[in-house]
Formats: structure tokens, C-alpha cells, sequence
């Protein structure tokens, strides 16, 4: 149970479950076309990744110096950016994946082959972090936004 008094922002997040269900649903769709755009460019998922978990990172510290309402939704983020990647979503991604780096293939080029083959499976962590980034950018604009309307509530 969330409880009002104890995490004001969480339970105004909860109450309005289209911005969270939009938010995650945006985080997954845009980590889903960056990481095509990624196959299309060849580049090492490496690079992504790194950028993408110092980017959350930094949202995550940002989250947590905001107050003691918005590092309770700290978990939340963390917890529902790892939900959306569950039995529906990672064969999409993998099929994904996989379906963009095969056409990049040369016959004559065995170890590039598979390393392509590879390519594919980066999407899932990719789509992992972009979740977490949307609820925190979601969080942070709630509580700015729903300030005056949480602190009404309180009273």
C-alpha cells in the first residue's frame, strides 16, 4: 500500500496510472528505436549502454537530493523500468534485434557474421534503462507540477 502522508509523490503518480503507463510505454518505443538506429550505424552497443546508465544515473541522484517523496519513487522507477521487460516484451525486442542485424551480413565475412548475430541481443538492456529515465523525468515533473495539489491533500 502506498500511503499518502508517508510518500505524497508516489501516490500521486499511482493515482493517475495513464502518465506512468505513457511514460514507460515512451521509454521502451524510444530505447527500441535508438538501439535500430544503433544496428543501422554500427556502432558497439557499448557505447550506448554507458551513455544511457550515466544519464539514469545522474536522473537517479537528482531524484534522490529532491527530497524524501521523490527518493521513495527512486525504487519505483528502478522496479518498473525491469517490469516492462518481462515474457511479452523481450521476444519482440529480441526478434527485433536480431531481424535488424541480419541484413547487415556479407557472405564472406564469417566472424563479423557472427558477431552480427549478437548485435540483436544489446536491445534488452538498452530497453531497460529508458524506462527507469521516463518514470524519473515523470517523477521530477509531477512534483513540480503537483506540488500545490499534494500539499493540499496533506492537509
Amino acid at each position: 500500500r502506498v500511503y499518502r502522508h508517508e510518500s505524497p509523490l508516489l501516490c500521486a503518480l499511482v493515482q493517475r496510472p495513464i502518465r506512468l503507463l505513457l511514460a514507460l510505454s515512451l521509454g521502451v518505443a524510444l530505447a527500441s528505436l535508438l538501439g535500430c538506429i544503433r544496428l543501422i550505424w554500427r556502432q558497439s552497443i557499448k557505447r550506448w549502454l554507458v551513455i544511457a546508465l550515466l544519464l539514469t544515473l545522474l536522473l537517479s541522484v537528482a531524484c534522490a537530493h529532491g527530497g524524501s517523496s521523490m527518493s521513495s519513487v527512486l525504487g519505483f522507477a528502478w522496479d518498473s523500468g525491469h517490469a516492462t521487460i518481462g515474457p511479452l516484451t523481450s521476444p519482440i525486442l529480441l526478434s527485433l534485434g536480431i531481424g535488424m542485424a541480419t541484413p547487415r551480413r556479407r557472405p564472406s565475412d564469417q566472424e563479423e557474421a557472427q558477431l552480427d548475430d549478437l548485435a540483436g541481443f544489446g536491445l534488452i538492456g538498452f530497453s531497460s534503462l529508458l524506462p527507469v529515465m521516463a518514470v524519473e523525468i515523470l517523477a521530477l515533473c509531477v512534483a513540480d507540477a503537483d506540488a500545490v495539489w499534494i500539499q493540499r491533500d496533506l492537509r
